[in-house]
């Protein structure tokens, strides 16, 4: 965080299809592993960990896939800005048959 959160937002993380299309979803409260700390009290500058399972549906078709991840307020569902956006690309992952 560039500065102290304020407030116990939500994190997501979605699978995207090469079209942007988000094919699964995790949502959940943001809890650093390591600290033990909720995002509001979270220092400026702190980097967490958070490891989640993304379940992702039997129907989703082969092919490469981005993982993105951000926060959001969980009473207005509006995000959180991020460098040039409201989420990072944290991972790509192949899907085969």
């Amino acid at each position: 965080a560039d500065a102290v959160p304020g407030l116990d937002s939500s994190v997501f993380v979605q699978l995207l299809d090469a079209a942007g299309t988000n094919v699964a979803q995790w949502d959940g409260s943001p809890y650093d592993a390591v600290s033990k700390l909720p995002a509001s009290n979270w220092p400026a500058g702190w980097r967490g960990e958070h490891a989640v399972a993304l379940p992702v549906p039997a129907e989703v078709p082969a092919g490469d896939y981005r993982v993105i991840a951000g926060m959001y307020d969980w009473q207005t569902g509006a995000r959180l800005p991020v460098d040039d956006g409201d989420s990072v690309e944290i991972g790509r992952v192949e899907i085969g048959d």
